[in-house]
């Protein structure tokens, strides 16, 4: 007969086991199931920029994979401004590389909840 404690443990490893990760390391079970709402106006943002079609952007792809240099990532960081309202310094773009992941981050900073 299990005890308890083992059968919570059991149950409680089980459950962490099976959360998705995503290729990039991220364990955040919304990186593969729920999109952020954001994640629109930043690919938005990004396609205006690169002069591309939205459609063609991966929410998933590394801004540096799809041809965003420094000067465009300033460009892309005014772009979304305009259209979200919501100010970020550039260099942020760099510790969320994706669209996927800088949308979750920008629901994080205030006035990003209201966009």
């Amino acid at each position: 007969m299990t005890s308890p404690l083992t059968a919570t443990l059991n149950y409680t490893v089980s459950r962490v086991v099976s959360v998705p990760v995503s290729p990039l390391g991220d364990a955040s079970p919304m990186s593969q199931h729920a999109r952020p709402r954001l994640e629109a106006p930043v690919i938005e943002s990004v396609a205006e920029v690169l002069i591309m079609d939205p459609d063609q952007i991966s929410p998933d792809q590394t801004f540096t994979e799809l041809g965003l240099d420094s000067i465009l990532t300033v460009e892309f960081t005014a772009a979304l401004r305009r259209r979200t309202g919501i100010a970020v310094k550039a260099a942020t773009v760099y510790d969320h590389p994706t669209p996927h992941r800088f949308a979750a981050f920008l629901e994080t900073v205030p006035g990003g909840d209201s966009a």
